[in-house]
């Protein structure tokens, strides 16, 4: 954790989505996916074990540190699991709660077996929410195969909001079906008004290939500083293969109609052929 440059005898992969969290803290959700592919494991009456130490912190530009949580994780795969282990990972979803600023998140991580270990940094920035008059979180995304991956949540925020665990890449093959969550924060009073909320996919021509909407009430916040959750699903079946970005959009509906928007890029590949399929 305290080495100046990641480690990668232990390949991992990141993502990291922020919401609202205990004011005037962000929470920040981090997924960790760890490759599996040359994980030492031990047979034990016919599952595969290992233990995986689990270490997250944080550091701000003026150099403070905030300890995350460290969690031990016991794995034993059956067989059939293993495989799917070795092929896509295995994933750890947890949180920290941080104040307003730009951090470095560092992951860590060290297996039992052999002692090999692996670290990555992430960059982010936690907003004040309640700073403007719409502020939005992080865009979290899922997938249907997402859940491929063996997945442990020591800490998800998101577990019940997401109907599969947050993705850390952003690549899925166009036979896939995308969801994803964000909330829309709304400070602008108590005088009653509407919001508008709406989430669009565009290729790289320009051209919309998904797009959805919705208004939501002042009313379902009961005159109180909260959030409005936002949730979509997108179908990728027939979509070519390509760049294509998402771009999530709220407005307050009166006044002077604030509006606050993030977009997130990611990428359709077509899926891999079938052994034994003819060229």
């Amino acid at each position: 954790m305290s080495s100046p440059l990641p480690v990668s005898t232990l390949p991992l992969a990141l993502a990291a989505s922020v919401f609202k969290g205990p004011a005037p803290n962000g929470s920040v959700v981090v997924s960790t996916l760890i490759g599996a592919r040359d994980l030492p494991l031990v047979e034990k009456n016919g599952t595969f074990h290992n233990d995986l130490e689990v270490a997250l912190m944080a550091i701000s530009q003026s150099g403070k540190t905030f300890a995350g949580d460290r969690n031990t994780v016991n794995l034993a795969f059956k067989p059939d699991t293993l495989t799917r282990v070795r092929a896509a990972g295995f994933r750890v979803l947890t949180s920290i709660d941080l104040p307003p600023g730009r951090y470095q998140l560092r992951v860590a991580v060290r297996e039992a077996n052999d002692k090999r270990a692996g670290s990555i940094f992430y960059d982010v920035d936690v907003p004040d929410f309640s700073k403007d008059p719409l502020t939005m979180s992080g865009i979290a995304i899922t997938s249907a195969t997402s859940g491929v991956a063996p997945t442990v949540r020591p800490k998800d925020p998101l577990k019940d909001l997401l109907p599969g665990p947050m993705t850390t890449y952003r690549d899925f093959v166009n036979q896939d079906e995308l969801a994803l969550f964000t909330e829309i924060y709304d400070n602008t009073g108590a005088q009653a008004h509407k919001v508008a909320l709406s989430a669009t996919v565009k290729a790289e021509g320009g051209q919309t290939i998904f797009q959805t909407r919705e208004e939501r009430d002042s009313s379902e916040l009961a005159g109180q500083s909260g959030g409005y959750g936002f949730s979509a699903r997108i179908p990728l079946k027939d979509v070519a293969p390509g760049l294509y970005v998402l771009r999530v959009e709220a407005q307050a509906l009166s006044g002077d109609r604030p509006l606050v928007a993030r977009e997130v890029t990611f990428r359709v590949s077509a899926p891999p052929p079938r052994r034994g399929a003819s060229r």
